[in-house]
């Protein structure tokens, strides 16, 4: 560790307050593109999340009838709530294999194009992005489906949505009371995040040109590595707002949280037995069951649940029995069987 006489501690301290009030100043400008909008009448869903049926259960049912093990990263047990959470999964399981890096790689791609002639790019991306291991990246994430998107006329009962993230079709669709501000829109395809990386240059800019002036490669390599880890605590998630134009169609609204975030309890979800499928998740009280299960929000029983009446019944008896009366259960109408 180095002592604070040395001249990289003594930087740091003096330029700290500048590098987090531009970058802060530069953050809100781009969060604000990534509003989700409130709806136009009160008591309107706000997300839709596609989920299993047992995940379901283990929102609406207490701790002691959850089928997983609340533990933080020192490993001890963990505060069981009266209800449960919309999980945030880590990223290192979802399916796209650009999650959390896609404006990284778009940032290579520009840094490699020699038409731009950009000073210090790869600098730039060195001192954002760091190491090129996709493994070293990850986040845990609440992903939804905007409700009020043309392209998803009824996004809480869509084929394409069940097949992909409703158990196929065996699931349910939760269309919840989430507030807006809480949410971040992603954005899709490489021209928003080449505009992404050309503002988040335009700001690092002036700290790469100090970097240049040190001569020495382990006082350099040093700067540049507390440079990085204070450039990424500020990002707050934002590489994850930014997907391929593959994934426009799921028009997808998330809450993003760091790995390192304080006071946030971890999780294991453990598969079938014998299966070696192990998860991480967190849980925030801003999408606990009583905060997302207001008036105005509704749970849509998927398209292949057995016993569909029964079970809406079964679900709704479940909701009462918490003290959560303001949402409605439904049935898909969507026509959908598993194939012979």
């Amino acid at each position: 560790m180095l002592d604070r006489r040395h001249p990289i501690p003594r930087l740091m301290s003096h330029l700290e307050r500048p590098i987090a009030s531009a970058l802060n100043n530069w953050i809100r400008g781009v969060t604000t593109g990534h509003e989700v909008p409130r709806p136009g009448e009160a008591h309107l869903p706000t997300a839709i999340h596609y989920t299993s049926i047992p995940t379901l259960l283990s929102i609406l049912k207490n701790a002691e009838n959850r089928f997983d093990h609340p533990t933080t990263e020192e490993g001890q047990a963990g505060n069981p709530a009266e209800l449960g959470h919309v999980r945030m999964y880590s990223t290192q399981g979802f399916n796209d294999p650009q999650e959390g890096v896609f404006s990284r790689n778009v940032a290579r791609d520009m840094a490699e194009d020699r038409s731009r002639s950009i000073p210090d790019a790869d600098l730039l991306n060195r001192l954002i992005w760091g190491p090129s291991d996709r493994s070293q990246h990850y986040a845990y994430v609440a992903s939804f489906i905007s409700p009020d998107h043309n392209l998803n006329p009824s996004p809480q009962d869509h084929l394409e949505f069940w097949r992909a993230y409703g158990d196929d079709g065996h699931g349910c669709a939760l269309s919840l009371t989430i507030e807006p501000t809480f949410l971040r829109q992603v954005k899709y395809g490489e021209q928003a995040a080449a505009e992404f990386v050309s503002g988040l240059w335009r700001t690092v800019a002036p700290l790469s040109g100090l970097v240049t002036t040190i001569h020495n490669c382990e006082i350099r390599t040093e700067m540049e590595r507390r440079l990085r880890g204070f450039i990424q605590s500020r990002m707050q998630g934002m590489n994850y707002l930014f997907k391929s134009a593959a994934y426009q169609s799921e028009n997808e609204c998330r809450l993003v949280e760091s790995p390192d975030s304080a006071n946030v309890p971890l999780f294991e979800f453990r598969g079938k037995p014998k299966s070696g499928f192990i998860t991480r998740y967190v849980e925030i009280n801003e999408l606990s069951a009583r905060q997302v299960f207001k008036s105005g929000s509704s749970i849509t029983l998927g398209p292949l649940v057995r016993n569909p009446q029964t079970t809406r019944r079964n679900v709704e008896d479940l909701l009462r029995q918490r003290g959560l009366f303001g949402c409605e259960v439904r049935c898909s109408e969507v026509p959908y069987q598993n194939p012979l």
